[in-house]
């Protein structure tokens, strides 16, 4: 009976990246920040709008930037009603 050896693997060799200059890492990070100012610039008005939408008249008016008192859901269904989406008619 004769035993067959097989040799072990050979260790995987990782291969490293070269470090980028400093100068990239710079311009990496200035467009990182210019970015995400761009996204909460983009996201702030969106945003208000759709808590906004929630607000009575009367909050919009005496607070705009405040989260409303108690959501009024029913503002969607005044408003497709007042812009007589969906009426058959095609005249205002």
């Amino acid at each position: 009976m004769s035993t067959t050896v097989t040799p072990a693997p050979a260790p995987a060799t990782h291969r490293r990246t070269p470090r980028r200059p400093a100068s990239d890492r710079g311009v990496s990070a200035v467009s990182h920040l210019v970015l995400a100012l761009w996204a909460v610039l983009v996201l702030f008005p969106l945003l208000w709008t759709v808590y906004t939408s929630f607000k009575t008249s009367n909050e919009i008016l005496t607070d705009p930037f405040g989260l409303p008192a108690s959501p009024q859901w029913n503002n969607y269904s005044r408003a497709w009603n007042a812009a007589n989406i969906g009426s058959t008619s095609s005249t205002p």
